[in-house]
């Protein structure tokens, strides 16, 4: 994790990166991720910075590729760019 925040013009949290619309999920201290959605939630207790505690956000990154990623608070999926290519489809 490199430590940048992925933020728009108004300093909130990004869902897709731009150009190219990728999308965009946001690592927590624990490894947990976050939506963006969350992230700006004034309710919950992100921060940057500070105690270990599950809420200190340590980056952003694109998900070009793999399984879906789950927001550990509201559970919204984002699918990667890419899809998952150790994923079976069906096929044999």
């Amino acid at each position: 994790m490199n430590g940048a925040i992925f933020r728009d013009s108004d300093g909130k949290a990004i869902s897709f990166a731009w150009p190219g619309g990728y999308p965009v999920v946001h690592v927590m201290d624990d490894g947990e991720v976050l939506c963006a959605d969350c992230v700006n939630d004034p309710s919950n207790p992100v921060h940057e910075g500070g105690e270990n505690d599950g809420w200190r956000i340590e980056g952003s990154q694109i998900h070009y590729e793999g399984p879906d990623e789950i927001c550990a608070h509201c559970g919204k999926v984002t699918p990667s760019a890419y899809g998952d290519p150790d994923a079976s489809d069906g096929a044999e």
